[in-house]
């Protein structure tokens, strides 16, 4: 009996935590590894081509620097739960955000671009391709961020809050980084970068987290054998494309501050939808630890 007691009461080994990246049972890992790596080779190349000078390059990188900082601080102060989206995964979802899907996108918007240009809507070129070609790029490096956290546990709205935010955010410091390198000047690059900061700053991130949410809710409802309500998706895609495709279309007036303000409106909606995505993340994490 004592020696049956004392084999029981003995401690047992720590099981060693398995790895969130680590899944070379599933497919997805795979097609991370591979996507990542063509992405780095495009990358590459496409920024080899923008940087034109010292100066410039360090005025893009200390600009892009600042918004890495801003969006840090957004990215910090979301509601989490303590050991939910390891940093191994939200590391893995910043390059999809910023390798992946916007070196993608560049590639795609290019080819859409001179398309729409030999049909005589080169002026709407942007307002079509981006909301397509660059919203479902960062809603599948969610996809595939979640479906790796998948078997670590429970899913809830937040982690597709978290995750599509910190899409957004390695998308929008990447491609706001090749818009500053554009510039062949040092004051150009700052001028470009500061009106990149001020007008529409994390727009990509924000809107990436309304899909995100919504992806993460059909998930958790699937992990747990309740009918997924795909249609949930439909709505929290359209409404960031659509605000992405009015925000990049022609503005015709010629009074610049009927143009600002239109953009005001576009940011508000912008930040509701966000704020109503959060809201939902909260309540979904109250939800499971209750």
């Amino acid at each position: 009996m004592n020696t049956t007691l004392e084999l029981t009461d003995a401690p047992q080994p720590t099981k060693k935590p398995r790895s969130a990246i680590w899944q070379p049972r599933q497919p997805v890992f795979w097609l991370l590894l591979v996507l990542l790596a063509v992405s780095v080779y495009l990358t590459v190349l496409q920024l080899a081509a923008l940087i034109s000078g010292v100066q410039g390059l360090l005025a893009a990188l200390v600009l892009g620097g600042i918004q890495v900082v801003l969006l840090a601080l957004i990215a910090r102060v979301l509601p989490k739960v303590k050991g939910r989206q390891p940093a191994s995964l939200r590391l893995v979802a910043l390059a999809w955000g910023g390798l992946v899907a916007c070196s993608f996108a560049a590639e795609a918007n290019t080819a859409a671009s001179e398309l729409y240009g030999k049909i005589g809507l080169s002026s709407f070129a942007a307002s079509l391709s981006a909301p397509i070609n660059e919203d479902l790029l960062r809603l599948l490096g969610v996809l595939l961020v979640l479906s790796l956290a998948w078997s670590l546990g429970r899913l809830t709205v937040m982690d597709g809050v978290v995750y599509g935010f910190i899409v957004g955010a390695g998308f929008e410091i990447i491609e706001n980084l090749f818009y500053a390198l554009h510039s062949t000047d040092f004051m150009a690059t700052v001028s470009t970068g500061i009106m990149r900061l001020l007008v529409g700053f994390g727009l990509h991130a924000l809107w990436t987290t309304v899909g995100g949410a919504a992806l993460a809710y059909c998930l958790s409802r699937r992990q747990i054998g309740l009918s997924a309500r795909w249609w949930v998706i439909v709505p929290c895609m359209l409404v960031p494309m659509l605000l992405h495709a009015a925000w990049d279309a022609p503005h015709f007036s010629m009074f610049t501050v009927l143009t600002f303000a239109l953009l005001f409106v576009y940011y508000g909606l912008t930040v509701t939808a966000f704020l109503l995505a959060v809201r939902w993340g909260r309540r979904s994490d109250a939800a499971l630890l209750a």
